[in-house]
């Protein structure tokens, strides 16, 4: 995977922010003739833990002491297993760089204005609407929930004017709380976005364990940083796009190795391709408390958060190999349902929050917790497949069409021996 400056400014159209394949007649080392199927249903499964992470949050506040009984006990133990936020992000960057590698693996990378055209249109669009949904929610519910410091840290206030400015510009380092958390992640998600032209073109000149060290030295500049401005708020957010840089470096590997990880991994026994399995989902879920059991007295909370983050993109990267190389893994992701939640996992990313924190304000504990748990289900389900026919899709196509008329007007002014 060899790029220079001008390939990288000049290469002609191809990316979709969908994905999909390279045709047949590219290089044989990216040449797949089909949609990677299996990685929407991850990212949708992955969606689907959030959604539950957060029902998990608001039910069972960790800061409150609420009185158990046998079916708070077992309902918060199951959603333990299966409920994952910040895992789940880890994931969707992990498969953010994977995706967005692939062209420039096959040698048909766009130029850097249409990719950062498209990319901007593809994820800002679907947020913005999101964004007003959210301060219109606060605009009508707001106030303490009395579930816990998070839920109190959302829709607490009215939405003020320059709150809700920096975040239609994504301006500055601010508060992302008040009106949805989850914009966390496209902040940064955004900014790598700017960056990962320049990041692609250095990986493919680095060996792949040099671009390893890259992306752990990227974290560990992160940790030095934090360290070293305790009374800053922005240093500790801006470096964490260094931190978040290597994750997407990680994905960019995967995208270049997974086929010679695919092929070791099926050449093992099959109790080693069991036990790999059940350590990856270990260490993608337990990593947290792990690290912070084994750590907590050696690191500071900011550094404990990005060692448990490379634990998780251990175990991630074994899913997204599992989801293209196990047999088994793939006939789970391929059924229609983990399909469906790969199509609109972005837009259930987006809308599932504020349909929880309106249930809380009108419904209370009037309604028993199971009932909720299913009512919150069924209707954030239900607004994310709306959603994204009205509003992540139509705005995928404006994508493809900005990056398109932008690509052929390049071409146009373009001089023939440019």
């Amino acid at each position: 995977m060899k790029f220079s400056a001008k390939a990288l400014l000049s290469a002609p159209t191809y990316l979709r922010s969908d994905y999909k394949a390279v045709p047949a007649t590219v290089p044989k080392v990216c040449a797949r003739s089909r949609r990677f199927h299996e990685l929407d249903s991850l990212r949708g499964v992955a969606a689907l833990t959030v959604v539950l992470n957060h029902f998990h949050e608001l039910w069972f506040p960790q800061d409150l002491h609420l009185p158990q009984t046998g079916l708070r006990e077992t309902v918060e133990y199951a959603l333990h297993f299966i409920d994952g936020g910040h895992e789940a992000v880890i994931l969707f960057f992990l498969l953010s760089g994977f995706v967005l590698a692939l062209p420039y693996n096959a040698g048909r990378a766009q130029s850097f204005p249409v990719f950062l055209v498209r990319r901007i249109v593809r994820i800002y669009g679907p947020y913005f609407i999101a964004l007003c949904g959210a301060v219109g929610c606060a605009a009508i519910w707001h106030g303490d929930l009395h579930r816990g410091r998070w839920a109190s840290e959302i829709w607490a206030l009215p939405p003020s004017v320059s709150l809700t400015l920096q975040h239609v510009l994504f301006l500055g380092v601010y508060d992302y709380h008040p009106y949805n958390p989850v914009f966390w992640s496209l902040i940064y998600e955004m900014r790598i976005s700017v960056l990962f032209p320049v990041i692609v073109l250095v990986v493919g000149r680095l060996k792949t364990w040099t671009s390893v060290s890259l992306a752990l030295g990227l974290s560990a500049t992160t940790m030095f940083l934090i360290s070293r401005s305790l009374d800053s708020v922005w240093v500790p957010n801006l470096s964490m796009t260094l931190h978040y840089s290597g994750v997407f470096i990680v994905g960019i590997l995967l995208s270049t190795t997974h086929e010679r990880l695919g092929a070791l991994y099926n050449a093992s026994s099959r109790f080693l391709r069991y036990a790999i399995a059940v350590a990856a989902i270990v260490i993608y879920r337990e990593s947290t408390r792990v690290s912070d059991e084994a750590l907590t007295h050696l690191l500071r909370p900011a550094s404990l958060h990005i060692v448990s983050d490379w634990l998780v993109v251990i175990g991630a990267s074994a899913a997204i190999i599992g989801a293209l190389h196990s047999e088994t893994f793939q006939e789970l992701l391929s059924f229609p349902s983990a399909r469906f939640l790969g199509k609109i996992s972005y837009s259930l990313y987006l809308v599932h929050l504020p349909i929880l924190l309106a249930m809380a304000f009108t419904i209370g504990y009037r309604l028993p917790m199971l009932a909720q748990l299913a009512l919150y289900l069924v209707a954030s389900l239900s607004l994310a497949t709306m959603f994204y026919y009205c509003v992540e899709a139509p705005f995928t196509q404006l994508s493809r069409y900005a990056g398109n008329s932008l690509g052929r007007r390049s071409s146009v002014e373009r001089p023939v021996n440019a």
